[in-house]
């Protein structure tokens, strides 16, 4: 009996299919093969932006005795505003002081309040807009024993 022998050759239109099919798979997988195809979609509309005023306002000024002209260090300037929140500063040498009030709360504001050891508290009834254009305020306080 002889032995049964493999044929010796394939059938050539499924040997160019397998390879035409291993290469497709390659390309799926490689970046470098494939190039997207660019479409025309029309972008969406964004908002158009409104201008919102910048309420962040800076207060500088002086704290001094009206008789003597002097300056009044450690005085406590507080604005008031129209939120139950509390911004504060003190002056230093020299009188002078700075108070930072943030977005949005620069809107809010409705007064300073000036007070200092020794001396009457004055209370400046202002809007937010009166101090954003005249944002210098200074402050003569009166001492408490009428000097």
């Amino acid at each position: 009996m002889t032995p049964k022998t493999r044929p010796t050759h394939w059938a050539p239109g499924l040997v160019v299919a397998a390879f035409a099919l291993l290469g497709m798979v390659a390309a799926c997988g490689s970046e470098d093969t494939v190039t997207p195809t660019p479409t025309a979609t029309p972008r969406p509309t964004e908002p158009t932006p409104t201008a919102t005023p910048s309420c962040e306002t800076m207060v500088t000024g002086r704290v001094y005795d009206e008789v003597s002209g002097e300056d009044i260090s450690g005085a406590i300037i507080s604005a008031h505003l129209s939120v139950p929140r509390t911004f504060q500063a003190t002056s230093g040498a020299g009188g002078s002081y700075s108070l930072v009030l943030p977005n949005p709360y620069g809107c809010l504001v409705d007064g300073l309040e000036v007070s200092a050891d020794g001396y009457h508290g004055e209370l400046l009834a202002v809007t937010a807009a009166a101090l954003q254009a005249e944002p210098i305020r200074n402050f003569a306080l009166s001492a408490v024993d009428g000097r």
